[in-house]
């Protein structure tokens, strides 16, 4: 018969699989459809972790912040099953995002339960050198832009077999997710060089790899995108709420007139680049004046989830220049996620956006200067892939998208721990009223 302490140790255990079922789940959706259809029941072992987590603590996980937009997300996603007026993929594409938020989950949790989360900066710092490593070696440079290091290109050795990738990556592509990671992992490098060498060295390895693969794939709006994040990163301490804040507005500024006017935006854009002869900022603005169509007509919904290069969508709102296959999405993440989902969806992933914004400025004005270097080095990734994600884009739906959630659960992560030292908060039961009284809570921790 089992006893009250073999139950607990069991269910000790049990929250022990959350990372490996994590980690066996992203490998198994990294795949493409229909390789990862057979697999997305991973994902539900989650629940396993969920009702140890409610047996042992009485809570399935930590509320935060996020969790109405979030969980208003994937119910919004679920209602555009039924609304969308072009048939969609079904509750496949519910996954990803389902998996994105587990990972906030489980940021916030490892948080909670430690009262650290240095193993989450050293799980970023081995995915960025791993990201930086496929990048150089699996990215299709021939994209006619290469002419002028053609020469360094044909020296770097190209693997195609990595699990997968299915040959080589878009070199645009690879660039959106390694702008989430460059000057973060660089921030980290600063962070434990007085600590933990190792760990550093390990960063500015991958912050370098990753820069240089950046170089030679020459995506402009990423190159600029790291750099205004090199900017924040470098910019003094006091005035880090100004360069983000001057960025967040310039951001702004463009969007607006982006889904105004696009062939102003393209026209303004060629002349400050210099890049007047391309043909590609002309293209960002037929795939925009697309989108924007798709917004048009269907406002509440739009066509439906990851569905801008569906054959049928296509043939409604063609793109001149490309084939149906070839429009893969819009090229701004803004506009793609208002043709998935429509205004709604607008407003939940700026609100997303925006609630990470201010768990940074909460850690940024309440906590050590520890905290408030990871704050700079978080936000100065955000804001370079919002910069880039002005003229591409990785959809939600997208294999590279659990970079995105999980940068908001490193964000969550740090909040919790700021307000946690501020209160000198205990994880034991004793204290949690006390700590759940306080109103001014960046995460709200009643039991969910």
């Amino acid at each position: 018969m089992m006893t009250v302490t073999n139950l607990r140790l069991l269910l000790t255990y049990a929250l022990r699989l959350e990372p490996i079922i994590l980690l066996f789940t992203l490998f198994a959706y990294w795949y493409s459809s229909p390789s990862r259809d057979s697999w997305l029941w991973i994902l539900y072992l989650l629940l396993i972790v969920f009702m140890a987590r409610f047996l042992l603590y009485q809570r399935f996980w930590t509320s935060s912040n996020y969790d109405e937009l979030v969980f208003g997300f994937i119910a919004l996603c679920g209602i555009n099953l039924f609304a969308a007026p072009y048939p969609t993929r079904g509750l496949l594409m519910l996954h990803r995002p389902l998996l994105g938020i587990a990972l906030i989950i489980f940021c916030i949790e490892f948080a909670r339960s430690r009262l650290d989360h240095k193993r989450l900066l050293q799980a970023t710092i081995l995915g960025g050198l791993i990201l930086g490593i496929v990048a150089l070696t699996a990215t299709e440079w021939s994209e006619g832009k290469s002419l002028p290091i053609e020469w360094l290109l044909r020296s770097i050795p190209q693997i195609t077999t990595y699990p997968g990738v299915e040959g080589l990556f878009n070199p645009n592509e690879i660039a959106g997710a390694m702008t989430w990671l460059i000057t973060p992992l660089i921030g980290l490098f600063f962070y434990f060089r007085l600590q933990q060498r190792a760990w550093a060295i390990l960063a500015l390895a991958g912050g370098t790899i990753m820069l240089f693969a950046l170089l030679l794939g020459q995506s402009l709006s990423a190159f600029i995108g790291v750099l205004v994040g090199f900017g924040i990163l470098f910019s003094p301490r006091r005035f880090w709420h100004y360069a983000v804040g001057m960025a967040i507005s310039l951001i702004l500024l463009i969007q607006i007139l982006i889904m105004l006017d696009p062939n102003a935006a393209t026209r303004i854009a060629s002349q400050v680049s210099g890049r007047e002869n391309l043909i590609s900022l002309e293209h960002r603005a037929l795939l925009w004046q697309s989108a924007l169509a798709m917004l048009s007509d269907h406002g509440l919904t739009g066509v439906g989830m990851n569905l801008y290069r569906d054959f049928y969508v296509r043939g409604d709102y063609p793109v001149p220049g490309f084939d149906w296959w070839t429009a893969v999405h819009a090229h701004n993440e803004i506009l793609q996620i208002g043709a998935d989902l429509g205004f709604p969806g607008i407003f939940l992933f700026i609100a997303i956006y925006a609630m990470a914004g201010y768990l940074l400025y909460y850690t940024w004005r309440n906590g050590d200067s520890q905290a408030q270097a990871i704050a700079v080095a978080l936000s100065s990734g955000i804001v370079a892939h919002l910069i880039y994600g002005l003229t591409d884009a990785i959809p939600l739906w997208d294999r590279f998208a659990f970079i995105y959630w999980w940068m908001l659960g490193l964000v969550g992560a740090q909040a919790y721990l700021v307000y946690a030292e501020r209160v000198k908060y205990s994880t034991s039961d004793e204290r949690a009223n006390a700590y759940m009284a306080d109103s001014t809570s960046p995460n709200n921790l009643s039991e969910t």
